[in-house]
Formats: structure tokens, C-alpha cells, sequence
């Protein structure tokens, strides 16, 4: 009968333990997530990967930037510079759509009206933030 009760004070302290350590650990990256919103990254960018996305898809766009105006542009650097995503398929789709840049108005208000939304509410956005942080490992890339 001592064994049973003891089993179950170990077992309650190991959940109670587990949950305390999960709910640091979901503060700990709002934290995270909060601390680097804006901020460039201090990351490797493999660009090889990051630009599958761009090449699988092989629409037709209004206009692809030809491979001499990104080497006189410095593109990868560029791209650097203005990569705030928070995951890899997000930094897929980003090169995509700088790659390809629109030449539809409405399309384009309504890509700024969705920054101004995240801009402006960051409890969703770090939400969707926490929701995008499973999806940056170089795996993703291959979604």
C-alpha cells in the first residue's frame, strides 16, 4: 500500500513538474517571439532551399527579376536584410513574392492591409507567431 502511494506522489509531481516547465517554456518563447518582431536576422539564409519554393511553382508572373538584376542588386543580401519571417515556409513564399513582384493593385492593398493588421494586433500576431515557430526547421523547406 506504501508503494502505490508513492508511486502516485512521483507520478502527480512529474505532471505537476511537467506542466509548470511547459508553461515557462510557451513564456519564455512569447518572449522570444516579442523580442525579435521587427529585428533582421542573425541566421545562415541557404538560399538554395529558400529558393525551391520560387522554382516549383514556375507560374506565370507579370515579371521575374532577371538573374543579372539580382547579381547587380546583391539580392541575397537584400533578401537578408528584409527576411523578418518566422518560418521557412514563410521565407519561401517571401522570396517568391520578391522575386516575382505584382502588377495588380488590389493584390498589393490587400498584402499591406494584412502587414498593417499584424502590425497593429500583436496578440494574434504572436499567436500566429507561435503557431509558424513549428515550421522553422530546414525540414519545412521541403513542404
Amino acid at each position: 500500500m506504501v508503494y502505490v502511494i508513492v508511486v502516485v506522489i512521483l507520478v502527480t509531481s512529474v505532471v505537476f513538474y511537467l506542466s509548470h516547465k511547459s508553461k515557462t517554456t510557451q513564456k519564455e518563447q512569447g518572449q522570444r517571439i516579442r523580442d525579435a518582431w521587427g529585428n533582421p536576422k542573425k541566421e545562415h539564409f541557404n538560399f538554395y532551399l529558400i529558393s525551391k519554393y520560387a522554382t516549383a511553382v514556375g507560374r506565370d508572373a507579370f515579371h521575374r527579376l532577371s538573374g543579372q538584376t539580382l547579381a547587380d542588386m546583391d539580392f541575397n543580401e537584400l533578401f537578408s536584410f528584409i527576411d523578418r519571417t518566422n518560418s521557412k515556409v514563410g521565407q519561401q513564399y517571401l522570396y517568391d513574392k520578391v522575386l516575382h513582384p505584382a502588377n495588380d493593385p488590389n493584390a498589393l492593398r490587400q498584402l499591406s492591409d494584412s502587414a498593417d493588421f499584424f502590425t497593429n494586433d500583436s496578440m494574434v500576431r504572436t499567436e500566429i507567431q507561435r503557431e509558424l515557430f513549428f515550421l522553422n526547421t530546414t525540414r519545412a523547406n521541403r513542404i
